[in-house]
């Protein structure tokens, strides 16, 4: 059962909700003194490179096999947190974001800390749905007092456009 309407929302909050949710599993790992592999934590900056458009597809794709071999290989107790890394490395954003916040739901359970978990994720996603509305609507009002909007409707059909590549 999905907790947001995840086709509405923009790729890139999803992306980087996926690798906040990730991050957060690893840490709790590292805070119960279990230590986490490298190569899940590789994945993840692979990811935030892959965000801002440093990281090729390919590249990416690799970090998931390496994350998905560190996973598999893991001890139980940060198995989830290594699942949750690896699918945070993952292309979809939805199919990712879906599949990290099961998974650190799954290492918070593991930890007695299910609800909590849960609580912070809707939270997070409230946080940043509101972040990128705020700087969606700045932006669109300063747009509009530099009289960007053209008579012939450039700036609405492009809109979608700026807002992937400004935010």
């Amino acid at each position: 059962m999905y907790l947001w309407p995840w086709e509405k929302i923009p790729d890139h909050i999803l992306h980087n909700f996926a690798c906040d949710c990730a991050e957060r599993a690893l840490s709790r790992s590292k805070r119960l003194a279990m230590i986490p592999d490298p190569r899940s934590v590789e994945a993840l900056r692979y990811k935030r490179l892959f965000i801002e458009g440093r990281c090729s597809e390919q590249a990416l794709r690799y970090a998931f096999y390496a994350a998905q071999d560190a996973a598999r290989s893991s001890y139980k107790g940060v198995r989830d947190a290594g699942y949750a890394a690896m699918n945070a490395a993952l292309i979809d954003p939805r199919e990712s974001s879906y599949a990290v916040s099961r998974d650190a739901i799954c290492d918070a359970s593991r930890h007695g800390l299910r609800q909590e978990e849960i609580v912070w994720q809707v939270e997070h996603m409230n946080r940043l749905l509101t972040e990128y509305m705020h700087k969606r609507e700045s932006l669109l009002l300063l747009l509009r007092k530099r009289k960007v909007q053209q008579h012939d409707g450039t700036l609405q059909r492009y809109q979608s456009h700026l807002e992937e590549a400004l935010f």
